[in-house]
Formats: C-alpha cells, sequence, structure tokens
C-alpha cells in the first residue's frame, strides 16, 4: 500500500505568501517574549506547509521556549502518560498513516508530558519520518536535526543513556544514520561525513581557528548593539565569503526581525537563491562520481527534485522582487524563466506579454517568449 502524503494538495502561492506573514509574526512575538502565541502561529505555519524547513525550525525553537526539555522523566504516573502517547504514535506509525503520525506530532511535541529529552527526540524521529514517507525531505531533516539536538543534551549524555548500548542510545544512532542519508540526498556532504557510521568518532567539520576568531568578534559586535543591522549584514557577508551559507541564512532572517528593509530581505533572498544552487550542484557532483548503479539512481532522482526546489524557491523569490517593484526588467524576465522551466508556460508568457521592455533585453524576452509557445504547443 502506498504511503498516504501529508501534503494532499500544493500549497497556493496564496497560501504561502499568507504562511511568510504568520512565520515573521512569529519571530516578533518570540522577541517580545509571548512564547505561547508565537508556538501556536508556528504550529499552524507547519501544519500549512509540512515541507517547510524554517517553519519547522521557527516551530522547535519556540517549542523549547515554552516547554524546555528536561533529563529526568518524572513520576510513574508521568512515565507512564509520557509513553502511552508516544505508542499511540507508534501505532499510526506501523499502519503507514503519515498524515495522522505528523498531525498528532505536532500537537503532542509541546505537551509538558513530552518535555523529557528521550520522549521528545523519540517524538521528533517518529514525525522525521513521516515526512520521509510522504517526501517531505527538507523538513524531514529539520525533525531529526531537532530529534539529535533534544538527546545531545548535557544533561542527558552525563549518565549511560549516551551509550551504545543503551535505548537512547540505538535511538541515536538510528537518528544519525538517517539524518547523514538526509544531509547527502541535499548535498552537504560534509555533514554526512560527519555523522557517518564508518568513523569511530564524529570528525569535526569546524572552521578555521582564524574564521572563527572573527566570527566572534562580529557576533559580540550584535551582541553589544543588537539593534544595529549593520552588525548583522557585515556578519552575514562574511558566512557567504566562506561559504558558510546556512549560518548566513540565519543570520540575515534575524536581522530582518531588527529591521526589514529591501536591503535586508534581498540579502537574505539570494543567499536562499546560493543555498539552493548549491545543493544542486553538490548533487550533481556526488552523481558524476558514483560508479554503483543504485546510487547513480537516488542521486539522479535527488538531483531533480533539488532541481525542482530551487526553482520553485527562485520563483517565489523572484515573484516578491516584482511585486516589489513591477518595473524591474531583470527580475520580470527572471521569474518568466523559472515559470516557464517550471512548466507554467501559461503564467510565464504574461509575465513576457504588455511590458515595455530596454533595448537590451529585447532580443531574451523574445526568445523566452517564443520558448513558451513551443512548451505550450509540445503539451498540446
Amino acid at each position: 500500500m502506498p504511503p498516504r502524503p501529508i501534503l494532499v494538495t500544493r500549497v497556493t502561492h496564496a497560501r504561502r505568501r499568507e504562511m511568510q506573514r504568520a512565520y515573521e509574526a512569529t519571530g516578533r512575538l518570540l522577541a517580545d517574549s509571548r512564547d505561547e502565541e508565537a508556538l501556536k502561529l508556528a504550529a499552524q505555519c507547519v501544519s500549512a506547509d509540512p515541507d517547510c524547513r524554517i517553519y519547522v525550525e521557527r516551530f522547535l525553537h519556540a517549542v523549547q521556549r515554552v516547554v524546555p526539555t528536561q533529563a529526568d522523566a518524572g513520576s510513574l504516573p508521568r512515565r507512564i502518560a509520557c509513553w502511552a502517547r508516544l505508542r499511540r504514535i507508534h501505532k499510526l506509525s506501523t499502519n503507514e498513516d503519515w498524515q495522522g503520525v505528523f498531525a498528532q506530532g505536532v500537537a503532542e511535541v509541546s505537551e509538558p508530558r513530552l518535555s523529557h529529552v528521550a520522549a521528545r527526540g523519540k517524538l521528533l524521529w517518529q514525525i522525521a519520518f513521516a515526512c520521509r514517507e510522504s517526501e517531505c525531505f527538507e523538513s524531514e531533516m529539520a525533525w531529526l536535526e531537532g530529534a539529535m539536538h533534544c538527546l545531545k543534551q548535557p544533561a542527558d549524555c552525563q549518565h549511560p543513556a549516551a551509550s551504545s548500548s543503551s535505548a537512547n542510545g540505538k535511538l541515536q544512532a538510528a537518528i544519525r544514520r538517517q539524518l547523514a542519508d538526509s544531509y547527502t540526498r541535499h548535498g552537504d556532504l560534509a555533514a554526512a561525513d560527519a555523522l557517518s557510521e564508518n568513523t569511530s568518532t564524529e570528525r569535526s567539520c569546524s572552521p578555521a581557528p582564524a574564521q572563527s576568531v572573527e566570527v566572534d568578534r562580529l557576533r559580540q559586535a550584535i551582541a553589544t548593539a543588537p539593534a544595529d543591522v549593520a552588525g548583522y549584514l557585515a556578519l552575514a557577508e562574511y558566512l557567504v565569503t566562506h561559504n558558510r551559507l546556512r549560518e548566513a541564512e540565519d543570520t540575515l532572517i534575524q536581522a530582518r526581525f531588527v529591521e526589514p528593509s529591501v536591503i535586508v530581505v534581498t540579502k537574505l533572498e539570494d543567499v536562499q537563491i546560493a543555498i539552493a544552487r548549491h545543493q544542486v550542484t553538490e548533487a550533481r557532483k556526488r552523481l558524476a562520481d558514483s560508479n554503483n548503479a543504485t546510487d547513480r539512481s537516488a542521486f539522479g532522482s535527488a538531483v531533480d527534485r533539488l532541481e525542482d526546489e530551487r526553482l520553485r524557491i527562485e520563483c517565489e523569490i523572484y515573484r516578491s522582487r516584482r511585486e516589489r517593484d513591477a518595473n524591474d526588467a531583470d527580475v520580470r524576465l527572471q521569474l518568466a524563466t523559472c515559470l516557464r522551466e517550471l512548466g507554467n508556460a501559461v503564467e510565464a508568457a504574461k509575465e513576457l506579454q504588455g511590458f515595455s521592455w530596454p533595448v537590451e533585453l529585447q532580443a531574451q524576452a523574445k526568445r523566452e517568449l517564443a520558448a513558451c509557445g513551443e512548451l505550450r504547443n509540445h503539451k498540446d
């Protein structure tokens, strides 16, 4: 029986923009210490678009603020209630009801009864598995990282539960395998190698000492003047220069909460495009280097999926930029190209027609319009 997907219908552009506004509102609520309101709103975002990684990361951050994890499982009745809830989730997973696992998991994860590190870690893993079976690979990675974070809490690692002979240790090993596979599919090979079971210890992929010193200095400048967006921009620029794109993205998201100016939003969008393109490039390299037929098939599928995701991300970004400045010819052309490559020739043609193109872009716009016509004829 094929798995029942979480994303039953495609998220519309209007709905995605609505969720983006809600996501930004969660940041403002967290900044004002209105954590419970932020958690409810973040849960709505995750439920509306389960394959959006940044929504999951914000939701887990809000959960940790409202219900911090605990190393002690508490009294016997509390432990019984905790594991009873997990058994219900496990039963849904056994029946391959992935939508049920996801919906109930999101509802349960913020419960105080599931604040014990092992319980929450196992629940997040179940949600990640449901995402994987439903091909929500972006969010799968975020849920797995959340599970690893729970199980690596210092209080939890002080006792034998962290050893490979314990239930917690076995769970960590399983999550590490799944997370390493997820990183590989997304082209993050350094992170995948660091989690590989072929190494006896977790290899470090830390930046060079000189980089760490400079990053620490820039972060200290932000801590000294948290309302000055220039500090965030300087740190993000440095991180981008050294190809630390995810950290740069996180920094610019913080900057947007401080000052949602056009320059901050544009730089954030540029980094998000760079991340999407980097993932495609790395997956293509791994595909080219692979000699195993099974691996080639897996990486070939990953390339196709990541390329489609790249186009979707760029399309959303160029659409937002076109809404900010309808007279920007370069953005309009980029949006039309993305729409056409996604197979939406009709919408692409609408972007190209009836616009006063500058002389230097007229020929390119005509070629793109002709390509849209060919695509429509091919579909007919």
